[in-house]
């Protein structure tokens, strides 16, 4: 089975019920890299630098310190992967911590996406990436310039614009 670094950065700490569910996850979890609190898109980008450098996981899943997941979040996303070898990416639904836990979800169409009501994966042109499976050559094929991966933009946030940014 494919061993998954997990990638989390810090925007203002990491909230107990993040830490629990993140705790609870089943799956093949190597390393975890965490980064200090700065922005979003750097922190990012230091994760994946330091995910090529420093393991040799096939897979990295980006996660948030102040969402919640199911315990099945990273086998759902591991098995979704495998039935689409095509996609470089998958994401499943996340939630806030707070009650009433409401998910996370864009609705727009090229991203697998899992945790739809009707638990079939479905095509997305992007999602939120604080629950989401990369495969290594993800970032190994994308050209970043020095190491950037991710970037705000004036009408884009990171994640949106990361989808752009991937090659179809």
């Amino acid at each position: 089975m494919s061993e998954v670094t997990l990638l989390i950065p810090m925007l203002t700490g990491m909230s107990w019920e993040s830490f629990v569910t993140i705790r609870n996850m089943r799956g093949p979890i190597g390393e975890t890299l965490i980064t200090p609190m700065v922005p979003l898109s750097e922190a990012r980008n230091v994760l994946v630098r330091r995910f090529l450098r420093d393991t040799t996981a096939s897979h990295a899943m980006m996660l948030a310190g102040d969402m919640v997941y199911p315990p099945d979040a990273l086998e759902n996303l591991l098995q979704t992967a495998a039935a689409h070898p095509e996609a470089g990416v998958v994401a499943g639904i996340y939630y806030s911590r707070h009650y009433p836990y409401r998910a996370q979800i864009f609705e727009k169409l090229g991203i697998p996406f899992i945790g739809h009501p009707n638990d079939k994966p479905f095509r997305v042109h992007s999602s939120g990436l604080d629950c989401a499976l990369f495969r290594r050559e993800v970032f190994e094929r994308m050209s970043s310039s020095a190491g950037r991966w991710f970037r705000f933009t004036e009408k884009l946030s990171e994640d949106i614009a990361f989808a752009d940014s991937l090659p179809m």
